[in-house]
């Protein structure tokens, strides 16, 4: 997938590192999530970079916070260990998620987002388009038909018809695109960071 259409790339790559604690990787930090301690001793992640205290990182993919969840690499990262909470890697899932149903509601009120497929073909006939967001649970057939009007834009696939239709204020919503704007960029690095965190190792 493309990531990358607003920043330089080598630029990014020397800022925006960070290294999984557990694997010892170097990667962007739209490939990680950061941890932090909270005042209670529990760690908690910190999806939007925001809370203070010294910080580590693991890439973001549910079988990988897993495993760090019961090794003993935290005390190496924090120089404590901290306590954790039951269900962590599931609340931590749905904190992914509705960062991105919020980022992708502030896109739509901005203007950023377009659904159906009409709208979309208008969109794309113009070059209006920086990426295609397909339901997870949305059908063969109209991602064929959908991706044959904008064979050259990345496509994400995280969220289902459902939880794309809150957005909406619909009960479904099968796919929609993103405009060309820094905030469908963002949206589109937090979808990916999502879809990152689904797959299986």
């Amino acid at each position: 997938m493309i990531r990358n259409r607003f920043k330089n790339k080598h630029t990014k790559a020397l800022d925006g590192e960070r290294t999984c604690l557990l694997t010892g990787t170097p990667l962007p930090k739209e490939k990680l999530i950061r941890f932090v301690i909270g005042p209670d001793g529990a760690l908690c992640p910190d999806i939007a970079e925001k809370l203070g205290g010294r910080g580590v990182w693991l890439t973001a993919n549910a079988d990988v916070v897993a495993k760090a969840l019961t090794s003993k690499i935290w005390h190496r990262g924090f120089k404590k260990t901290p306590t954790i909470a039951p269900n962590f890697v599931e609340n931590l899932e749905h904190l992914l998620k509705d960062r991105c149903l919020h980022l992708l509601g502030l896109a739509n009120r901005a203007g950023c987002v377009v659904f159906g497929f009409e709208k979309i073909k208008d969109a794309t006939a113009g070059g209006d388009l920086f990426a295609l967001v397909q339901a997870t649970d949305g059908s063969a057939a109209e991602e064929e038909r959908l991706q044959s009007l904008a064979k050259n834009l990345p496509v994400v696939k995280a969220l289902s018809a459902a939880e794309l239709g809150q957005i909406l204020g619909r009960e479904t919503c099968v796919h929609l695109a993103l405009k060309q704007s820094k905030l469908s960029q963002t949206v589109w690095d937090e979808l990916c960071r999502l879809n990152d965190f689904l797959k299986k190792e």
